[in-house]
């Protein structure tokens, strides 16, 4: 039996609705012990501010991106953490909307984190309200952050018709 924490990372352009689908996941009956790591491009973490916050933490990585500037402190963080006799039961990752979640997930694969953790998923949400109305430079951080799912969830599907909703899946 594998005994590795468990993470999710979720990924989506910005407006996408990671937060909500986090604070779905926490408000789910599904018996588990939930620790969120957020990550948000910035000074404030606002997205920490909005997730609900339960009996595991909330951990912020703020002004930078996890995939890039300060990947480093990802790790020693999640290092921190699993070695901490405290380890949580699942990992929740909510990537930054501008971020490249496969260099995320491949932060599990490194010889300080793979005895501790697997990633069992990286899920990517796509606003299909407001996706096609992106510049071709987020379209193509779009395109990187599709690439790198396991699982693609297009959101607001509810504020466009059906046509539209059907081609995007397409698409």
């Amino acid at each position: 039996m594998d005994t590795r924490v468990p993470v999710t990372l979720i990924a989506g352009f910005l407006g996408s609705g990671k937060t909500t689908l986090i604070n779905t996941l926490l408000q789910g009956e599904h018996g588990l012990n939930i620790t969120v790591l957020v990550n948000d491009f910035g000074a404030v973490n606002i997205d920490a501010d909005l997730i609900l916050k339960r009996e595991r933490e909330v951990m912020e990585l703020s002004n930078g991106c996890v995939c890039c500037s300060i990947q480093s402190d990802l790790v020693a963080q999640l290092q921190a953490l699993f070695r901490s006799g405290n380890s949580p039961e699942y990992l929740l990752i909510e990537a930054s909307g501008v971020s490249q979640p496969g260099r995320i997930a491949s932060v599990f694969g490194y010889p300080q984190l793979r005895n501790y953790a697997r990633l069992d998923v990286v899920v990517t949400l796509l606003d299909a309200e407001n996706t096609d109305m992106l510049s071709d430079n987020c379209q193509q951080q779009v395109q990187a952050q599709i690439e790198a799912a396991d699982i693609a969830v297009l959101t607001k599907t509810d504020l466009v018709d059906a046509q539209r909703v059907g081609d995007f899946r397409e698409r």
